[in-house]
């Protein structure tokens, strides 16, 4: 599958001893979307990012910057639907944009 992440067992002991996998895929709120496993890839041991050996490059497979807003989100218009019968407020950002924020936050 596109994305996947795979290594020998030499190379995911360094980066794991090295604590350079950054990201790794959960069960969560999502995962359940269109029946998709919580690793939708099937990467070894979960893995959705890892960085280089100064923990200054980050590669990733999924894309924050698509989830940023909530318009954006897989299942918006559904839950656009029930948050107006509930007479709630509209979110105008989702998940994904955490984690630039986060990344601002680190460097400040």
């Amino acid at each position: 599958m596109e994305g996947k992440f795979v290594t020998d067992n030499t190379i995911l002991r360094r980066l794991h001893d090295n604590k350079q996998i950054a990201l790794q895929y959960v069960k969560g709120e999502m995962s359940n979307y269109l029946n998709l496993p919580a690793n939708p890839n099937g990467s070894i041991v979960d893995i959705a990012g890892i960085t280089d050996e100064t923990g200054r490059v980050l590669g990733l497979m999924p894309h924050p910057e698509r989830g940023m807003f909530f318009v954006q989100t897989p299942n918006w218009q559904l839950k656009k639907e029930e948050l107006t019968r509930q007479g709630k407020k509209l979110p105008i950002k989702a998940a994904g944009l955490q984690i630039f924020k986060n990344a601002v936050e680190y460097f400040k």
